[in-house]
């Protein structure tokens, strides 16, 4: 099984590919980080494309960039990040922008603090997930238009009833085919197990 996955805002592909390949050793997995060219490698030939967070809401935004031979899944999606759009998002933009502004004179607080609010087991150590200038287009993206309602089964998503970025019913309501795991949060290790329609 050939499963491609593109990572969620500020977490590194050697992160990703841990947790995943922890998950389905015998498959073969790509982690790719979330930035303006991650679509060029779902070029049609796996079996399998599955975002994660930010990585999700960019498939979501632009499903046709994003082929695979039997389906696409989502782990933690989210149309809008943004309270204000009311689309299931629970961060509201002045923290945002916040951020934005963080991570231009200091990057490593920024990404630990995203981390501690996130809920996430990461931690920054000498160097960025990937670079400085993606994650403000991540931003940036975030700040922008929402993914459009799917108007169609876009795949299987996968939701933490507990996660504190976004509200997971609400949020489960777009997608037809959707589990929301009780007690868990944004973790990509409490959501993975679940996907086992795959």
């Amino acid at each position: 099984m050939k499963v491609l996955w593109i990572g969620g805002w500020g977490t590194s592909p050697e992160w990703g590919l841990t947790a995943v390949e922890r998950w389905k050793p015998d498959w073969n997995h790509e982690w790719v980080s979330p930035g303006p060219t991650c679509a060029e490698s779902a070029n049609g030939s796996h079996d399998w494309v599955g975002g994660y967070s930010f990585g999700a809401f960019l498939m979501l935004r632009r499903p046709k960039d994003f082929p695979a031979k039997k389906g696409h899944f989502f782990l933690a999606p989210f149309l809008d990040l943004k309270r204000d759009a009311g689309l299931g998002g629970m961060v509201d933009r002045t923290q945002l922008k916040f951020t934005q502004r963080w991570l231009k004179r200091d990057p490593f607080a920024a990404l630990s603090d995203f981390y501690q609010r996130g809920g996430l087991n990461l931690q920054i150590k000498d160097q960025l997930p990937y670079n400085k200038e993606d994650l403000l287009w991540g931003i940036d993206e975030l700040l922008g238009r929402p993914a459009p309602i799917p108007s169609r089964d876009p795949g299987v998503a996968v939701l933490g009833e507990d996660d504190p970025l976004i509200e997971a019913r609400k949020v489960s309501n777009f997608f037809p085919r959707s589990i929301v795991v009780s007690g868990a949060g944004h973790l990509l290790e409490d959501l993975r197990d679940y996907l086992k329609m795959l």
